[in-house]
C-alpha cells in the first residue's frame, strides 16, 4: 500500500517525541509538586504518556508505562512515607496499570484491523484508490492500480481521481458525493500509454471527507463479448441465409429454432415449429428410427443419413440430414442441416431406369451373341472332325481358342454390368462367407471362419468377392489342406484375411493377378473383386509367402465397418467346417 498524504498513518517519530517531552515534563512537575507538599492534582498528567506509549507502541509502551508508574510511586513513597499517602499511591498505581493494559489491548485490536485492511487493500484483484472529496486528490493507491492505469501509486497520488477517466469532468459531482454513488458502472479509463481501457468502477465513502473508488479492468472481457457477439451475428447471418433448412434440436428431438428456409420448406411458421418435435414432421417409418440416430450421434459426435419430411400440405419430401452435437446456450443440442434431395432422387430413379433398359439390351444382345457363338463353336468342332489336313486342323484349334476367349469376355460383361448398380449396404462378413462357402466346389478342403460379428459397408456384389477368394484358393492353390478367415485391427483399419496353405502367389505376380489382362480358368475374378470393393474404398492385396500359402487381405477403412450391438472391438467365436 502506498501512503501519500493520509493523516491516519503518521510517522512513529512524532508520538515518540510527544511521549518523551510529556514524560520529562511530568517527572519534573512531580518532583516540584512533591517538594511543595502536593500529592493529588499532578498525577492525572501521567495519563498522557501512558496512553500515548501504549497506543502507539503497545507492549513496549506497556513496559514503559510500568516504568513511569514505578518512578512515580518511588518518588511518592520516598517523599511521604506515611501509610495513608502510600495507600492512596497504590490505588493510583493500580488504576494507572488498568488504563495502560486497557489501552494496550485496544491498540492491539486496532492494529490487527489495520493489518487486515492493509492486506485486503494491497492484495485485492481490483484497483482501489482513496481520495479527498474536496480536492479529488488521490491519497492512497494499491499495487493493482499501476497494472490497470499504468501510473505508479506515487504518480497517482499527485493526480486527481477524475484525471484518469476519459469523461472525468462530468463525473466530478459523483466523486464529490453531491450525487448518488456509482455501483458497477462502465467507464473509459485513460491509460498512461494513451490507450483506453474499459473498466467497471464503484464509488463509496471510507470516512467523512474521504472517498473510495474500486476499479476492475474488463477490457479483455468486453473484447471477448464483442467477438462472441460478432460470431453470433455471423452464425445468425449464415443460419438465416442458408439455402438449406437448418434446425436446432434438443436432445429429445424438440425443435428449438429454425431458419427461414425451413419455414418455407415445411410450410410452418417458426412459432409453430418451436412447439413441435422433429418426429411430428418425419414420416412414420422414419420417425421410429430417430432415437437410434440420436444415440449414434452421441457416440460419434455427428451423423449423416437420409429421411423424408411431411410438409404442412401433406407432401413427402426426401432429405439428407447432417446432424452434429453442439452446445446451445450452455445445454447440449443438435445442429441439423437438412438438404432437399428431391431432384437428386428423381435423377437417381431416371438413371436406374436407364440402367435397367441398358442392362436389358445388354442381356438380349449377349444372349444372341452367345447363341451365335455356341453355333460357331459347334460347327468348328464338326469341321475339325471332317478335316484331316493337320494345317487346317491347327487353324480350327486357333479359331476355337479365339471363340472361347470371346465367350469368357461376354461372361465378364454379364458380371461387370451389375457392379455399382445397387446402393452399398451393411453386410455381416461371417454370414456372407458361410453362404458363399456352401457354393464352392471343394473336395474335402475345410474352410474355417474365425471372425467376430462384424459388418462392412460394401456393394451388394461383395458376396462374389468372398466366393472368388475361396474358389481361387481351391482351383489355383495346389495341394492345400485348409482355408481360413481371420481379422485384426491395423492402423485404424479392419483387416480381413483369407489364407490357405497352398503354393502361394509368386512375388512378381502379386499385383498382376488383380489386372484385367491376367487371369486363369474363369476370367476376371480378382479384377472384379477389386472393382467391387473399391466402390466403398476397401482395398485388397496379396501378402502371402510363396511356397507357404496365399494370404489375401481386405483393408476396410474406419467408418466402413462396425460391430452391431456392441461398443469397441469385440471378439467372436470360431466356426470350423
Amino acid at each position: 500500500m502506498t501512503l501519500c498524504e493520509n493523516p491516519r498513518f503518521v510517522s512513529s517519530r512524532i508520538p515518540l517525541l510527544a511521549i518523551a517531552l510529556t514524560t520529562i515534563v511530568i517527572l519534573v512537575v512531580t518532583v516540584l509538586a512533591l517538594q511543595s507538599g502536593l500529592t493529588i492534582v499532578f498525577q492525572n498528567a501521567y495519563y498522557i504518556p501512558i496512553i500515548l506509549s501504549c497506543y502507539y507502541f503497545r507492549r513496549k509502551g506497556l513496559y514503559f508505562s510500568i516504568g513511569i508508574i514505578f518512578v512515580y510511586f518511588t518518588l511518592l513513597a520516598w517523599t511521604f512515607p506515611y501509610p495513608d499517602v502510600i495507600l492512596q499511591g497504590v490505588i493510583r498505581v493500580l488504576f494507572f496499570l488498568f488504563i495502560a493494559l486497557l489501552v494496550t489491548y485496544l491498540s492491539e485490536i486496532i492494529q490487527k484491523e489495520k493489518s487486515r485492511y492493509k492486506g485486503i487493500f494491497s492484495a485485492s484483484e481490483s484497483a482501489i484508490m482513496l481520495y479527498r472529496k474536496d480536492t479529488l486528490g488521490v491519497t492512497e493507491a494499491n499495487p493493482r492500480c499501476q497494472e490497470i492505469t499504468g501510473y505508479s501509486p506515487d504518480e497517482l497520488c499527485s493526480m486527481t481521481i477524475s484525471a484518469i477517466f476519459r469523461d472525468g469532468e462530468h463525473m466530478v459531482p459523483f466523486f464529490k458525493g453531491s450525487e448518488r454513488y456509482f455501483a458497477h458502472q462502465e467507464a473509459a479509463l485513460r491509460h498512461k500509454d494513451g490507450t483506453t481501457r474499459i473498466v467497471l468502477f464503484t464509488t463509496g465513502s471510507a470516512e467523512p471527507g474521504i472517498g473510495t473508488v474500486t476499479i476492475q479492468d474488463i477490457t479483455d472481457r468486453k473484447r471477448a463479448e464483442e467477438a462472441i457477439k460478432a460470431s453470433e451475428e455471423k452464425f445468425r447471418m449464415l443460419f438465416e441465409h442458408s439455402g438449406d433448412p437448418i434446425m436446432i434440436l434438443g436432445i429429445d428431438g424438440a425443435i428449438i429454432d429454425v431458419n427461414s428456409t425451413a419455414e418455407t420448406h415445411l410450410g410452418y411458421s417458426r412459432e409453430e415449429l418451436s412447439r413441435m418435435n422433429i418426429r411430428d414432421i418425419e414420416i412414420p417409418e422414419h420417425a421410429a428410427l430417430i432415437k437410434g440416430q440420436i444415440e449414434d450421434m452421441k457416440r460419434s459426435g455427428s451423423t449423416l443419413f437420409e429421411t423424408a419430411h411431411r410438409t404442412r400440405s401433406g407432401d413427402v419430401v426426401p432429405i439428407e440430414v447432417h446432424a452434429t452435437l453442439i452446445s446451445y446456450h450452455g445445454n447440449p443440442a443438435i445442429l441439423s442441416i437438412r438438404r432437399d434431395i428431391s431432384e437428386r432422387k428423381r435423377t437417381e430413379v431416371a438413371l436406374q431406369q436407364a440402367n435397367r433398359k441398358l442392362n436389358l439390351l445388354n442381356s438380349i444382345t449377349r444372349h444372341d451373341i452367345l447363341n451365335s457363338l455356341t453355333a460357331l463353336m459347334g460347327y468348328l468342332e464338326l469341321s475339325k472332325e471332317e478335316v484331316q489336313d493337320p494345317r487346317i486342323r491347327e487353324y480350327i484349334d486357333i479359331e476355337m481358342r479365339a471363340a472361347e476367349s470371346i465367350k469368357r469376355q461376354i461372361d465378364f460383361t454379364r458380371d461387370y454390368q451389375n457392379v455399382g448398380v445397387k446402393s452399398p449396404s451393411w453386410f455381416s462378413v461371417p454370414l456372407v462367407i458361410r453362404q458363399m462357402r456352401d457354393r464352392v466346389q471343394n473336395p474335402g478342403i475345410p474352410i474355417e471362419i474365425d471372425l467376430p460379428d462384424v459388418e462392412i459397408f460394401a456393394d451388394p456384389l461383395v458376396e462374389k468377392v468372398f466366393y472368388n477368394l475361396m474358389e481361387n484358393a481351391v482351383r489355383h492353390g495346389g495341394k492345400i489342406t485348409r482355408i481360413w478367415f481371420t481379422c485384426e485391427s491395423r492402423d485404424g483399419n479392419l483387416v480381413i484375411s483369407c489364407c490357405d496353405d497352398g503354393a502361394g502367389v509368386p512375388v512378381d505376380k502379386k499385383e498382376a493377378i488383380f489386372n484385367r489382362e491376367y487371369f486363369q480358368h474363369s476370367g476376371f475374378g480378382l479384377f472384379l473383386s477389386r472393382e467391387i470393393l473399391g466402390i466403398t474404398d476397401i482395398r485388397i492385396q496379396e501378402t502371402g509367402t510363396p511356397g507357404e500359402g496365399a494370404r489375401f487381405e481386405l483393408l476396410v477403412p474406419p467408418g466402413a465397418f462396425r460391430y452391431p450391438g456392441r461398443t469397441g472391438t469385440t471378439s467372436g467365436g470360431t466356426d470350423r467346417t
